[in-house]
């Protein structure tokens, strides 16, 4: 690219970010945070694709910002880096970034590479990744090449990756764990059980709306017989659901299965408790729908009130993993209180703490809306 040299356009810092594919080399530009693809003589910034600002802010490393002569900037191993591996089978990319944030006011030893704070003439040191210095900034990302998209945040953080003919391995600790390559055991990386989660988004344009439920096309097997058979399984579901827009949310809300022969335990719903709000699924022919949602933002600072602003979540040094803020929300509001959620932009999100052996295959969302007349 004929782009001036103080830019760096195109450069790369890590060894291990480079991956040669049918769709074309790519590799990772850490400090500038973009991801190129190399082919047919051309070269593409695939970051560019709906991610451009994200991968600017949270791609470079937060380490090398404070400590910029960090000995380990290229060893995930021991350190932090970037790796990238490509799935033969799948044709995905998989982008691994290991990195912390330091969350003390430490300083670095040239020589040994070590982190310490000082008190009085007294040291005391603090290995990369321990949770009293550092919060992790790490995560894995995986992007299509067949559809030029970006596809999900993965939560395993590997210590290097390996490429293979069919499928590739990481490494962790002392394991070499293989991946998509077993259908018995779904969001299960390295021993521990991950969540399943999904997000997306009902845009209705300029026109505000109300929503008045939430639907979705939801299929889950269980396989046998090495993957050829497999079982619908009738109810199962996510177990938690987070709806919100820019100025509203309904807090989290935990998933039930509307009974089917006992119509009075329909009185028990929604249960409203501390912590999260107990509410009703009903599903029909694939179709799952929520309706018992409103709104539990706690204060909006209207009537003159006297409460500062603040965020809605509270977001991680990795950039993709949060949680609500519970001072943003207010899930003992009075029944008078209840809003319904108004915009013209709002955020569905759903989370299944433990898949097990169930294959889930989210399918379709469908919003029944009602324009607003104000």
């Amino acid at each position: 690219m004929n782009a001036d040299q103080a830019y760096e356009y195109g450069s790369c810092q890590n060894r291990n970010s480079v991956a040669g594919t049918k769709y074309g080399v790519f590799w990772v530009s850490q400090n500038q945070g973009k991801i190129y693809q190399y082919i047919g003589g051309g070269l593409n910034e695939i970051s560019d694709s709906g991610m451009r600002w994200w991968f600017a802010k949270y791609l470079p490393s937060q380490i090398l910002i404070k400590f910029p002569t960090y000995k380990y900037y290229d060893n995930p191993v021991v350190g932090i880096g970037v790796s990238m591996v490509y799935d033969n089978t799948n044709d995905i990319l998989y982008i691994t970034k290991k990195d912390y944030k330091p969350i003390i006011d430490l300083l670095y030893e040239e020589d040994t590479a070590r982190f310490y704070t000082e008190t009085s003439g007294v040291k005391t040191y603090y290995s990369i990744g321990n949770p009293l210095a550092f919060e992790d900034a790490s995560f894995t990302i995986s992007y299509d090449p067949k559809t030029k998209a970006w596809i999900s945040f993965h939560d395993w953080i590997p210590s290097f990756l390996i490429p293979g003919k069919n499928h590739f391995m990481s490494v962790k600790d002392v394991g070499i764990w293989k991946h998509n390559m077993r259908c018995d055991s779904y969001c299960n990386f390295y021993n521990v059980d991950y969540p399943w989660e999904v997000e997306f988004v009902s845009s209705t344009g300029q026109t505000v709306t109300t929503m008045r439920n939430i639907e979705y096309l939801l299929e889950a097997y269980t396989h046998f017989n090495d993957c050829r058979d497999k079982f619908h399984i009738l109810d199962e579901n996510f177990d938690e659901a987070v709806i919100y827009n820019s100025e509203q949310i309904s807090g989290t809300l935990h998933l039930n299965i509307k009974p089917k022969n006992n119509p009075l335990a329909l009185l028990n719903y929604p249960s409203v408790t501390a912590n999260y709000i107990d509410v009703l699924f009903a599903k029909e022919e694939n179709k799952y729908r929520i309706n018992q949602f409103w709104d539990v933002t706690n204060d909006r600072l209207e009537f003159n009130s006297v409460n500062a602003p603040i965020p809605m979540f509270n977001t991680e040094a990795n950039g993709y993993k949060f949680e609500i803020n519970p001072t943003y929300i207010n899930y003992n509001k009075s029944p008078l209180q209840r809003k319904k959620f108004r915009h013209y932009v709002n955020r569905v999100f759903l989370k299944k703490r433990v898949s097990d052996n169930t294959k889930f295959l989210f399918k379709l969302s469908n919003q029944k809306i009602q324009q607003s007349f104000r």
